[in-house]
């Protein structure tokens, strides 16, 4: 099985790791300045349950090699470009092949692209649950624990893929139910623009009560448009998505007890937006938060704490001016 990571960003380069490491053969498709990087240092993926993998000598795209395809390829890119590395790469699908987006967020690319594939090609959705951050060019590493939970259907590559994963690095799983699964990711992932507002290690930020408490406003407006929408969401972590509200208001030393999966992040972890604010990428707020505000307009269920974190983000983007602890907490004052 040949697979290959499009537009591979530090998600798409650790999950390249951990396909070479579970002896796969991957492509990576990156920026010239990533793979000009790993091709003079190789590729190191580190903060899984074994050693550091090194990888010596990746294999990247070639842009000449046009007809050269591949049984899986995984669609990595920030979701406002997802759709146009679809049609970049789709060439490169296998007459019997399978796209898997990786995207944040509950649109369902996969959905979109089917028109596109022939009748023997399909697509599907997966979501990463860990966070990665990327020390220097070449070494991507996992800073916060989960997996890769990819939609399962009866389809022999997805069924090669998860039974040949052997999860050193990173862990790998099924579901039947991937609607639910990126439903529930979209509530943590509402965290992430309040870390980048905070401009604080996510360790620091989730032990501060008063940016849980935006966090748990955030969490009960989405739960309100979910349960209006028809919406059905698994959470990522061992705590019920009902009770998350609940638990972020807890006092720090009752919530550092209740929810230590939820602080187990390294030190230097930090949002991918917060990632994106400081280096001066568009953020992906309009498909975390935005989609929050879009569908309790549909539904007509208010979502104003949610409307005004989306509004501060859009104000960073433009100048990085970081609010402090009691000014993010201003914004849940409703």
């Amino acid at each position: 099985m040949k697979t290959l990571i499009g537009s591979a960003g530090a998600i798409g380069c650790y999950l390249a790791g951990a396909l070479a490491e579970n002896n796969f053969d991957v492509t990576i498709d990156s920026s010239e300045r990533t793979r000009d990087a790993i091709v003079k240092e190789g590729l190191t993926i580190t903060g899984g349950a074994g050693s550091p993998f090194e990888w010596k000598n990746p294999k990247f795209l070639s842009v000449t090699e046009t007809n050269e395809t591949y049984d899986v390829i995984f669609i990595a890119s920030k979701s406002s470009r997802a759709l146009d590395d679809f049609e970049r790469l789709r060439s490169r699908l296998a007459p019997n092949g399978v796209i898997v987006f990786l995207q944040n967020g509950i649109r369902f690319f996969s959905r979109e692209a089917k028109a596109s594939l022939s009748d023997e090609q399909t697509s599907t959705e997966a979501m990463v649950t860990s966070n990665v951050v990327r020390p220097t060019l070449s070494t991507f590493h996992k800073s916060s624990d989960g997996p890769v939970t990819i939609g399962c259907f009866d389809h022999p590559w997805i069924a090669q893929l998860v039974g040949n994963w052997q999860g050193q690095s990173l862990s790998l799983e099924a579901t039947s139910n991937i609607e639910a699964v990126k439903a529930g990711k979209l509530l943590m992932n509402l965290n992430n623009p309040i870390n980048a507002l905070s401009n604080l290690p996510l360790k620091v930020q989730l032990s501060e009560r008063k940016t849980r408490m935006v966090l748990a406003k955030c969490i009960d407006e989405a739960l309100a448009v979910y349960a209006k929408a028809g919406i059905s969401c698994k959470s990522p972590i061992t705590i019920p998505a009902r009770f998350l509200p609940w638990v972020l208001r807890l006092p720090n030393a009752l919530f550092l007890r209740v929810a230590k999966q939820t602080v187990n992040v390294d030190e230097s972890a930090r949002s991918s937006m917060w990632q994106d604010i400081s280096q001066g990428r568009p953020t992906e707020i309009d498909d975390i938060n935005g989609i929050i505000v879009s569908l309790g307009t549909t539904y007509k269920v208010p979502t104003r704490v949610n409307t005004r974190i989306v509004s501060a983000i859009k104000e960073l983007e433009n100048e990085q001016v970081f609010l402090s602890i009691d000014e993010l907490s201003a914004m849940a004052q409703v």
